[in-house]
């Protein structure tokens, strides 16, 4: 009978954290400029790398949430001033798994280094308009306008 026990108590934990993965995510996107998004991490791995998570605007950061993740804050954040759009792609065939379904790809430099986004077609106007909506008299890097896919 004890097995039985255990085996419950691990099914009960895995329970709670998916319903606490759940909660967090449905949270951080009933804020005001949450949008569902993905960033590849590894950008050398070929087709790799990609993580799923939420993006948050918070003033002249972009807050990246890890969705596997219970970490109340963001894991990583980006500088308005420090983002230059590059291009705008489809993902290629091995990237499809890891980004959101109709997911555009959008390579952005951030202070030099190649960061990727992947966000929704719905998502890329908004995030666009973040961009170039900084204040009046802020540092601006010149951004180039992704074409459409």
């Amino acid at each position: 009978m004890q097995f039985i026990e255990i085996v419950l108590a691990v099914l009960a934990v895995i329970v709670v954290l998916i319903l606490a993965l759940v909660v967090r995510r449905r949270i951080l996107l009933r804020a005001a400029g949450a949008v569902d998004m993905a960033l590849r991490i590894r950008v050398g791995k070929a087709g790799g790398g990609w993580a799923l998570g939420v993006g948050r605007y918070a003033g002249d950061q972009l807050e990246w949430f890890r969705a596997l993740s219970l970490m109340p804050r963001p894991s990583r954040m980006l500088s308005r001033s420090a983002i230059a759009v590059e291009r705008q792609r489809d993902p290629d065939s091995v990237e499809t798994w890891g980004v959101q379904p109709r997911a555009a790809v959008l390579e952005c430099s951030v202070d030099g280094t190649l960061v990727q986004l992947a966000l929704t077609p719905d998502a890329i106007p908004g995030f666009l308009s973040w961009l170039e909506s900084s204040p009046p008299g802020s540092a601006q890097t010149h951004r180039a306008r992704p074409r459409p896919v």
